[in-house]
């Protein structure tokens, strides 16, 4: 009889979710982390380890206690913050992006940049601000209707649209400007439009 695999599961979600329940049909053994409960993550997993965040050196943690023969990564802020690099680096083998690989996902400057590049006909215009200043310049005389999204991931929830969240383009740029506030301690706000 074949030895059952050993997966761990990162995640929480509902991909996540998807993930186990492919797993489980595949007879594997799981083992997930994640920063809350799912019902059926818990429900098919041999174990359910909660994290307040997660972090590379926690993820990196467990799987030293597990000993998955693979791991499985779904949420992008883990793989935004190196949890694919740091489990190869520890010698699991890991089935997500490593962090740069993931790059055009979570750093969307980055992506709009590669864009202009590479492929200029799929970008839009854009600008990214690194401060106030720079935001109210361009609110003097916006050039084309502002979209504004705040610095990293925010889950689909950080996009604001001038003309459907925000009413003005006076709300636009305060919105703005928030976001820039919010983001100084992670880096520069990146500013779509």
């Amino acid at each position: 009889m074949a030895k059952r695999r050993r997966v761990l599961l990162v995640g929480h979600g509902c991909r996540e979710a998807a993930l186990a329940t492919s797993l489980a049909r595949d007879d594997a053994e799981i083992h997930s982390v994640a920063r809350c409960r799912n019902p059926l993550i818990e429900q098919l997993s041999e174990d359910l380890h909660l994290v307040s965040r997660y972090t590379p050196e926690s993820i990196v943690q467990y799987a030293a206690s597990v000993k998955p023969d693979f791991v499985m990564v779904g949420p992008e802020d883990p793989i935004a913050a190196g949890a694919t690099d740091a489990l190869t680096s520890a010698g699991f083998w890991v089935c997500a992006p490593t962090r740069q690989a993931s790059r055009l996902e979570w750093d969307k400057a980055h992506m709009r940049e590669f864009l202009s590049v590479h492929v200029p006909s799929f970008n839009i215009p854009f600008l990214v601000v690194r401060d106030t200043s720079e935001v109210h310049r361009f609110f003097q005389n916006p050039s084309w209707p502002v979209a504004v999204k705040p610095v990293g991931l925010t889950g689909g929830k950080g996009v604001k649209v001038e003309g459907v969240q925000l009413r003005t383009p006076a709300e636009t740029e305060a919105f703005a400007n928030e976001c820039l506030l919010r983001s100084h301690s992670r880096g520069a706000a990146k500013k779509y439009f």
